[in-house]
């Protein structure tokens, strides 16, 4: 059986499946599409928007992520089912690659059971290991501890044939006396053993130019995240986070301005979809948005 047909019978199972699924309204969001995956832009969804209906069902739920015409995922280590979602590393795989989907790359806490993680993250060909969270609160002694780490954090996934990455917040771009704390990070790290990966949501919220940093590292940045700022809001996070081209973010205007950079996935990481009545409109409408981008 082709893979193309096997993912047709899989996805067009998708209504009868969600009749006893705990995902509400899957069978009503999706329409027609679940028939067919239509050719799109290659870009990619960062499960974490999403991560209350992950932990229900995570099966459904994959299957509706690809019926929206995302050609990749991006996990993050669920707080209950782990990187996987329970259905171990070579389970997963499998399982999004039936749909027509791939993974990348994976959001975890590199400081608790790193060289597990590791390990399971190469025996599945998975190209990046991201880490995706510092907090708030930290001194540019931290970020200068934290830059020697990730060079060995780098190296250990170098010798284990994966890549290690950084994902930003806000708190990275905001100055520090006469620094900024990613200017440390990138000037301070091997770009051999270290790659990044760009939230320009988070970037323009610091008050910096995405384009101005892509554009003066081009060759360090080979990951992005897309979620657009409300034009109401000022909230950090909620509220402030919207649908992508309901919001502020002119991201084609970013996109054309980085034509040389190394940015090879380009991955919709819209928060707050997790507090939307329903979730996956949410990622429905950031997947319409990305599918008429020029990358």
């Amino acid at each position: 059986m082709s893979n193309s047909r096997r993912n047709f019978i899989k996805l067009s199972g998708l209504s009868a499946l969600t009749l006893a699924s705990p995902v509400g309204k899957l069978s009503s969001l999706l329409g027609n599409d679940y028939l067919t995956v239509k050719k799109s832009n290659q870009f990619g969804l960062q499960l974490f928007g999403i991560r209350d209906l992950m932990g229900k069902d995570p099966a459904a739920t994959l299957k509706a992520v690809a019926a929206m015409g995302y050609k990749y995922v991006e996990p993050h280590e669920h707080q209950k089912l782990g990187m996987f979602y329970g259905m171990g590393n070579k389970g997963f795989k499998s399982f999004v690659n039936d749909l027509g989907m791939t993974i990348h790359s994976i959001h975890t806490n590199v400081y608790k059971d790193f060289e597990k993680n590791v390990a399971l993250t190469s025996e599945i060909g998975i190209d990046y290991l991201i880490y995706n969270w510092e907090g708030p609160g930290k001194t540019m002694d931290d970020y200068k501890k934290m830059a020697d780490d990730f060079n060995k954090k780098g190296e250990y996934c170098k010798q284990h044939g994966i890549k290690f990455a950084f994902h930003n917040h806000d708190f990275t771009f905001f100055k520090m006396g006469d620094a900024i704390p990613h200017e440390w990070l990138m000037q301070h790290t091997d770009p051999d053993l270290v790659d990044f990966q760009i939230d320009f949501y988070w970037v323009k919220y610091a008050g910096q130019d995405p384009v101005e940093w892509v554009n003066k590292y081009p060759t360090r940045f080979k990951l992005c995240h897309f979620k657009d700022r409300s034009k109401t809001s000022n909230e950090r996070e909620k509220s402030g986070i919207v649908e992508l081209g309901t919001g502020t973010i002119d991201f084609q205007n970013i996109l054309d301005q980085i034509k040389k950079s190394s940015i090879k996935y380009y991955i919709v990481d819209q928060d707050s979809c997790n507090d939307r009545e329903d979730p996956l409109q949410c990622s429905r409408v950031d997947a319409d948005y990305m599918k008429q981008l020029k990358y």
